[in-house]
């Protein structure tokens, strides 16, 4: 016999460093995820404070088409379309920042007016708005008026 040898284990780490490792994995894990999540909620308190704020605003806001008139052919100085009156019934001012016109029968867009310039209606007041566009007789649109917070009011009335 060649004499007692200890047996060595041939390990490529001790278990301390081992360990130590896994925490400083688990740490950067940990530190990762958090910088992503701050980062994905960063805006989420001002943007929640904005939507709330703008709901009690868009709330508050009534708006109505009080009347609808169509023009069917253009002669003179008058041009084919409609002529709308929106009113604002609430108390706070509105601002119109489109109107759509449907054909309520085949549900398809006969025109809209996207508007660069909101229209402002003070409470309790009305608004004329003129929407050039070839209307078909005696059929029936469906016209929604559209405010910057999102307040709709729509009304069908026939060509």
């Amino acid at each position: 016999m060649l004499g007692n040898r200890k047996a060595h284990s041939k390990t490529a780490v001790s278990v301390i460093i081992g360990a130590l490792i896994l925490v400083v994995i688990a740490v950067g894990v940990a530190v990762a995820a958090y910088a992503y999540a701050s980062s994905a909620t960063a805006n989420l308190g001002s943007t929640a404070n904005n939507l709330i704020g703008n709901s009690g605003n868009a709330l508050a806001e009534q708006v109505n088409i009080a009347y609808a008139s169509f023009n069917l052919t253009a002669s003179g100085s008058s041009q084919a379309g409609v002529a709308l009156s929106v009113q604002n019934f609430g108390v706070n001012p509105i601002s119109i920042s489109s109107v759509y016109i449907q054909n309520d029968v085949t549900g398809s867009l006969a025109a809209n007016l996207l508007l660069s310039t909101p229209i402002s209606v003070q409470p309790g007041a009305f608004q004329a708005i003129a929407i050039d566009f070839t209307p078909m007789n005696a059929v029936p649109y469906k016209i929604t008026v559209v405010t910057l917070l999102g307040t709709q009011a729509s009304t069908v009335a026939i060509g």
